[in-house]
């Protein structure tokens, strides 16, 4: 990823390196479990994002959590305790003091500053029960704030819409016609249609209003 003139790439088993553009891409750290500054969890990195609205840089690992380095102050921020063993395959960040990440094939975690929820599909709650545990694929609705979408493999297309006031609850919606197929990628197009590429059945204008294609 690049952000603030530099490029976070994660070197294959090694944790990640940090380069600066400005000085022709000269290595400015390198983060991994030996680090004396900042030692990761686990040195196989299986994702990074940057939260534009915390300056945070958040990194997933396979079986060491998630690491969070915030650039503001150039230093680590507080971890996330609730999933310390995660092995994370994407991360979304929603905003300040939220992130979506996919459990490898063990479904979502929505962590929020203070606590965090976890959607599979064995959930005790049938209103949050995803149809799949593995997930290819993840966007954020680009028209209501609260809405991610969630690429399935071989279950379809889940939507996860989470409460953004007290009373409100979360839920999940499945779509039933899309429910042997696995999702490898979506885009927003507008409020009531999604671009999909179906892996093996190519690329569908979807209506996701109506469950059809």
């Amino acid at each position: 990823i690049i952000c603030n003139s530099e490029l976070w790439v994660v070197p294959m088993n090694d944790g990640v390196k940090r380069y600066s553009i400005n000085n022709n891409f000269s290595l400015k750290a390198h983060y991994n479990q030996s680090s004396a500054d900042y030692p990761l969890t686990s040195n196989i990195v299986t994702c990074i994002a940057y939260n534009q609205q915390s300056n945070n840089i958040i990194i997933g690992t396979d079986g060491g959590g998630i690491n969070i380095f915030n650039l503001e102050n150039n230093r680590p921020a507080d971890p996330i305790d609730n999933y310390a063993l995660l092995s994370t395959t994407y991360i979304l960040p929603i905003d300040n003091n939220h992130i979506v990440c996919c459990i490898s094939r063990n479904g979502i975690a929505d962590v929020k500053k203070n606590f965090a929820v976890t959607l599979s599909k064995n959930s005790d709650n049938e209103n949050t029960a995803l149809s799949s545990n593995s997930i290819m694929s993840i966007l954020q609705d680009g028209y209501e704030s609260n809405v991610i979408w969630f690429g399935t493999e071989g279950h379809g297309i889940n939507k996860y819409v989470y409460a953004l006031n007290t009373g409100e609850k979360d839920y999940v919606e499945t779509y039933p016609l899309t429910n042997s197929l696995k999702v490898s990628s979506m885009a927003n197009i507008d409020r009531d249609h999604l671009l999909v590429l179906f892996k093996n059945n190519g690329l569908v204008l979807f209506y996701n209003n109506k469950d059809t294609f």
